[in-house]
């Protein structure tokens, strides 16, 4: 199966689809100069991937009768350089709240090996800290984790499990 995937097929359907969008395309005499088992497997693959529109009928002799496809918008933004609006639109923003900021910060002071005296002024100082001062901490901490590259590198790949 992965001999009849192709990715320039794929890349040419798109392109030809991006092309004529929002119009569908006629199978018949599109994509002629290819085999037609691998046209269908090229396409069921990008329907499948909701890069392409297209309806399916199975006939009862194991035959398929194909629709005329068309570009989705996620196919579309797939050919963009830039990942168009679904690049835009997938943004994840992250939201830690100034007390679970906090929190890391206490546990992290517990697990050090310093003497308990400046351990309790430390966490006295963690909890006093307005939200604001909360925030330059952790985004201080966060570009001096980041700036330690190898050993950022390193857990940052054994987080997502490289």
């Amino acid at each position: 199966m992965a001999e009849l995937l192709s990715r320039g097929l794929q890349r040419q359907i798109l392109t030809d689809l991006a092309g004529v969008y929002p119009k569908r395309v006629n199978i018949s005499g599109a994509w002629d100069d290819v085999d037609r088992n691998t046209l269908i497997v090229n396409l069921r693959y990008l329907t499948e991937h909701h890069m392409v529109d297209m309806q399916w009928l199975a006939l009862q002799n194991g035959e398929m009768k194909l629709g005329a496809p068309c570009i989705t918008a996620r196919g579309l933004d797939f050919l963009q350089d830039d990942g168009g609006l679904s690049a835009i639109l997938g943004v994840v923003t992250v939201k830690l709240h100034d007390d679970s900021i906090k929190a890391l910060l206490i546990a992290r002071v517990n697990s050090t090996d310093a003497e308990e005296g400046v351990k309790d002024q430390l966490k006295d100082a963690i909890r006093s800290l307005p939200a604001e001062a909360t925030k330059s901490v952790a985004m201080r901490l966060l570009e001096y984790g980041v700036s330690q590259s190898p050993l950022a590198l390193a857990a940052f790949q054994k987080l997502i499990g490289l």
